[in-house]
């Protein structure tokens, strides 16, 4: 399969530092999701519970996948959690005692309605092109142009043009924001000139 709008070569990349022939992708990004968290209340005080609690979890993640003829995406070969945080506590109390004497275990917890406007969704997405030998970062542009909506929404721009890949053209790409002035210095014309005008 070749990239639409470039030469009918086959795309072909050869690491400079290990000689692999391989590319990923990976993804880093945060995931946020809404949960609501409620503790029974066990004294009889009230007949309903004896606390609410919303709060953020946050996940960071790293995600990975195969670059196929250097520009697609091909099978998944990693999906991780690296770290977990809670933000945004807020408790709504209606029995002091068994929310003192209550266990984390106690609480049952629950992501927000699914018609929450705030959740679940992800943010501040990093995105790289690794060779798949020695995992240095190459260099990449996209078919389509940086847009907000890719970091708060998720949405995903599928094809990737490595620097160092063999039919790279940088007037058939937008350079990732990592990369645009780098691309400005060199003079590289096009899309990335398009970008800064």
């Amino acid at each position: 399969m070749q990239c639409s709008g470039l030469m009918n070569r086959e795309p072909v990349f050869k690491c400079k530092e290990c000689g692999n022939s391989g590319l990923y992708r990976e993804e880093r990004y945060d995931w946020f999701q809404p949960l609501v968290g409620s503790l029974e209340c066990r004294c009889g005080k009230t007949n309903d519970d004896a606390a609410i609690r919303t709060y953020k979890l946050t996940t960071r993640r790293i995600e990975a996948n195969e670059l196929v003829d250097c520009h697609y995406f091909g099978r998944r070969i990693a999906d991780e959690e690296v770290n977990k945080t809670i933000d945004d506590l807020f408790e709504e109390v209606q029995c002091e005692y068994c929310l003192e004497n209550a266990k984390e275990e106690d609480w049952i917890d629950r992501p927000e309605e699914p018609n929450d406007i705030h959740g679940p969704y992800a943010d501040n997405l990093e995105v790289y092109v690794r060779c798949a030998g020695c995992g240095r970062e190459i260099e990449f542009g996209w078919d389509n142009p940086p847009s907000p909506l890719a970091n708060i929404l998720g949405v995903e721009r599928c094809w990737v043009y490595p620097v160092e890949c063999s039919d790279f053209d940088p007037t058939h790409c937008w350079p990732d924001n990592k990369y645009k002035e780098r691309w400005i210095e060199r003079g590289w014309h096009g899309k990335a000139r398009d970008e800064r005008q």
